[in-house]
């Protein structure tokens, strides 16, 4: 886990000492920034192509952080902003790409890796077209799934009081269910 005070810190010095902030950022959070953007109808070019616009945006406006919120979630809330302007500019119309896991197929058994695998692709697949109908209550699902984000993060991420961000997540998980339900009965 990254030290955010001296990450700040060190990205707001000069030198070597910024560039190895800015490198420990940019490794933390450019895969799951492009990820995202993926998972959010962005084609890999365009989603490599705003990870830098992103951290280019978070290099100029740390001199405005005031640290009400954690780093991370202010560099969320950035990257999140950043492809909502994308979708204003440019309407994209692509197919959302979904890339499976990597699997140590060594530990599992063929079939059971080919049944895995399915479950897998059906459950990202459902995810899919719930972020398409729904891509903030999506986003709040992923980072409370996927990255662990804690209730207090997640409230700061959506500007909620941590109580509405609880019943907010209980709603969007039973508007998430329809989309991936039948994965379990399969």
């Amino acid at each position: 886990m990254i030290d955010q005070q001296a990450l700040l810190d060190g990205l707001r010095s000069s030198g070597a000492r910024k560039e190895k902030a800015f490198g420990e950022l940019y490794d933390e959070l450019s895969g799951k920034f492009e990820r995202y953007f993926v998972r959010h109808r962005i084609p890999h070019a365009i989603a490599e192509e705003l990870v830098q616009d992103v951290f280019i945006q978070i290099m100029r406006g740390l001199e405005g952080f005031r640290g009400e919120t954690e780093l991370i979630i202010w560099c969320w809330t950035i990257a999140r902003n950043a492809m909502r302007q994308s979708f204003r500019k440019a309407e994209l119309e692509s197919e959302p790409e979904v890339e499976p896991d990597d699997v140590d197929d060594k530990t599992l058994a063929p079939q059971q890796l080919h049944v895995e695998q399915e479950f897998d692709d059906c459950v990202r697949l459902g995810f899919v077209k719930f972020a398409n109908k729904d891509p903030d209550r999506a986003q709040v699902v992923e980072h409370l799934v996927r990255y662990k984000w804690s209730m207090r993060d997640l409230a700061a991420l959506i500007g909620r009081s941590e109580g509405a961000t609880r019943e907010y997540v209980s709603q969007c998980r039973k508007k998430v269910r329809p989309f991936i339900e039948h994965c379990f009965s399969a």
